[in-house]
């Protein structure tokens, strides 16, 4: 054999297999399949950023990543260079560089890639490629979905605020699919009562915590942008936020930013804006209200929003906790708890994608129908904690972890009740710390008055139901406000549907049920539901209807 064969012989095995396109980082890549030293087959995808050679990265690549055995000589080199440049493949394949969702959009097609594990159909070809914002993260798995239920989640029964924190770690991947936005939920107490092991329980949802070390706030604003992106659609858990090292400003700047999903631009990067969805829980010893107050810093009022404090005090001398179990004392529970996050962990999570991905491409339209309903009940059944104008913005975030676990219990991920999971976000909405948020909140108009106003416009046109004669069949057909003077006393009759598009118009249609309730203005049957069934003209059978007593018109201003 000639010294050429030999050379030619020993060059590595290398085949291009497809090309692909990251849309968000505006990247395309090459896919090479490789034989490494050992002769294992092993993957390697390429591409080159700008400033860099070319030749000299994939060679980087298939040395480093590829463990191939490269030659010493150029010339060889140039030969393996040309060799593998004159391949071609018509394989296309998508490419993520971000933990979450894969493209723009949720529907049928819908993938989601961890950096352990990718979410997608056998049909879809996905690559990832998280080098930049994964290099350390928490995502792993140990034990099975039964072990963390009985280990773990466990622990959360007569603890509220704990099964509320473990729920939260949940709710992430819905918010895409429901377009929430971003947000965050603060532990406030004092040191050494539970409140990190609330988080390392929330994040075992997704992996141990313990792996990298828990993150804190201690970190520059661009390391904090990276473990948003890292955790993107999943759970940023974040430790003591007084250990922001630009104390309380920095900490209201990037419970903003987090909240606004857009990581921290420099003015020499000309490459997409990176984004990413998430929801976040953080502890400390005070509230953002009163951290700003000591430190004499302003805060506004969209600050306080997106990352709402909690009062983790149990009120049972047990610190976080409520229910200790069969533990000593409340630090042994906690760590009990802390064992437990640290043993069992990431199987949650897993069947829950796994559920969720399933349901998605099934019918997206039907699941999202599903959830907005469980968010439109607890939205009916949200405490009142005196926020005025930003009860329904404050609502929300409640309202999807509400919807998150009452959908992890239909999967069998959390063994919750759904009464159980109702009390839990009713406790953690009705401990946030909301005075200052309330101090500043517009009151919201009296619903009396608006309901007064609108009859007093419009009871003109209203059909009355006593005289059939006067209106023609398509009138009857085509109402939807009636004036009964019947014997059981004079009342205005609304279709539900009107009621809320019309008469509600711009404001809260449960809040002005449920304030007319409370003020004695709305008719139901035995206190429950917001309608009562009438017969109607021009309907053959009863009809649901809102019913309000005439008496409303007297009601003073």
């Amino acid at each position: 054999m000639s010294k050429k064969s030999e050379q030619s012989d020993s060059l590595p095995e290398v085949t291009l297999t497809g090309f692909g396109r990251d849309e968000r980082a505006g990247k395309t890549y090459r896919r090479y399949k490789v034989i490494d030293f050992k002769g294992v087959p092993r993957a390697i995808l390429y591409a080159v950023e700008k400033g860099k050679d070319r030749a000299s990265e994939l060679m980087w690549r298939l040395e480093h990543q590829g463990r191939c055995k490269l030659p010493l000589a150029s010339a060889a080199i140039n030969r393996l260079i040309n060799k593998i440049d004159a391949q071609n493949s018509t394989q296309e394949f998508v490419v993520t560089s971000q933990v979450g969702w894969v493209g723009d959009t949720v529907d049928a097609t819908a993938a989601f890639c961890t950096p352990i594990r990718t979410y997608a159909d056998s049909s879809q070809d996905i690559e990832t490629d998280f080098q930049d914002v994964a290099v350390t993260h928490n995502f792993k798995v140990s034990g099975t979905l039964k072990q963390w239920q009985q280990h773990v989640a466990a622990f959360a029964h007569g603890n509220p605020l704990l099964m509320f924190v473990i729920t939260v770690a949940l709710a992430s991947p819905l918010l895409k699919l429901l377009g929430v936005e971003n947000g965050g939920f603060q532990l406030v107490g004092k040191s050494s009562t539970g409140k990190s092991s609330h988080l390392k329980a929330a994040f075992s949802i997704w992996g141990n915590v313990n792996e990298q070390g828990m993150d804190n706030w201690l970190m520059t604003e661009n390391a904090t942008d990276n473990k948003a992106l890292t955790y993107c659609d999943t759970l940023l858990v974040l430790d003591e936020a007084g250990l922001a090292p630009g104390a309380i400003q920095q900490l209201l700047n990037t419970a903003y930013r987090l909240s606004s999903g857009t990581i921290k631009a420099k003015q020499t990067d000309t490459t997409r804006l990176r984004t990413y969805r998430l929801l976040f829980v953080s502890s400390a010893e005070h509230g953002l209200a009163k951290m700003a107050q000591d430190a004499g810093v302003q805060w506004n009022d969209g600050q306080l929003i997106r990352m709402i404090d909690i009062d983790a005090n149990g009120g049972k001398n047990w610190g976080t906790f409520r229910n200790i179990h069969s533990a000593t004392s409340p630090g042994e529970f906690a760590d009990w708890v802390n064992s437990a996050a640290t043993t069992y962990y990431g199987t949650a999570g897993d069947a829950f994608l796994e559920k969720l991905l399933r349901q998605v491409r099934e019918n997206p339209e039907k699941l999202r129908a599903w959830l907005e309903k469980r968010r439109a009940y607890y939205r009916k059944h949200a405490p009142d904690v005196g926020l005025q104008s930003f009860h329904e913005r404050v609502c929300k975030r409640f309202e999807l972890v509400y919807a998150a676990g009452m959908l992890a219990i239909r999967y069998g991920v959390l063994p919750y009740s759904k009464k159980e999971m109702l009390e839990a976000v009713q406790y953690a909405h009705r401990k946030g710390m909301f005075e200052a948020l309330a101090a500043t909140s517009t009151p919201r108009p009296s619903a009396v008055q608006h309901v007064k106003a609108f009859i007093q416009n419009n009871k003109a046109s209203f059909v009355v139901t006593g005289r059939m004669d006067k209106y023609e069949p398509a009138v009857l057909a085509r109402a939807k406000a009636y004036w009964s003077k019947s014997d059981g006393g004079e009342t205005f009759l609304f279709m539900p549907k009107f009621f809320k598009q019309e008469v509600c118009s711009g404001h809260s249609y449960h809040g002005i049920l449920a304030d007319l309730r409370r003020e004695g203005f709305l008719h139901v049957y035995d206190g429950q539901g917001n309608t009562v069934t009438r017969k109607l003209p021009g309907h053959r059978m009863k009809k649901h209807v809102i019913c309000i007593p005439a008496r409303i018109l007297n009601a003073a201003a």
